[in-house]
């Protein structure tokens, strides 16, 4: 969990990233987050980059740990796949949404 005192204060830098990737409890939930992250975040990676992506992905952490500090919000991985999927969005944005598997 992010936790800013500890990452900042402590130098515990991997704390943003473990944040990222924190699901929650595995259930169906946990199955959709991690197919709309598969599927949209190779969408993108397709279309601009590798670079780019981890561009955009190190920019959303980044902002996520700002305001997720502002905010007190322990976890950003559903924030991360929500930006992910509302960049896609913004990029075709009469092309109907996918969400079962092909």
């Amino acid at each position: 969990m992010f936790e800013p005192n500890r990452t900042f204060k402590m130098m515990q830098l991997w704390r943003p990233l473990t944040s990222a990737c924190f699901l929650g409890k595995v259930d169906m939930s946990m199955a959709t987050q991690i197919y709309f992250l598969v599927q949209y975040g190779q969408e993108m990676e397709r279309q601009d980059g590798s670079a780019q992506h981890a561009m955009f992905l190190a920019t959303q952490l980044v902002l996520l740990c700002l305001l997720g500090t502002l905010a007190g919000i322990p976890s950003f991985s559903r924030s991360l796949i929500t930006a992910s999927i509302y960049c896609c969005s913004r990029r075709e944005p009469m092309r109907p949404m996918e969400i079962q598997v092909r």
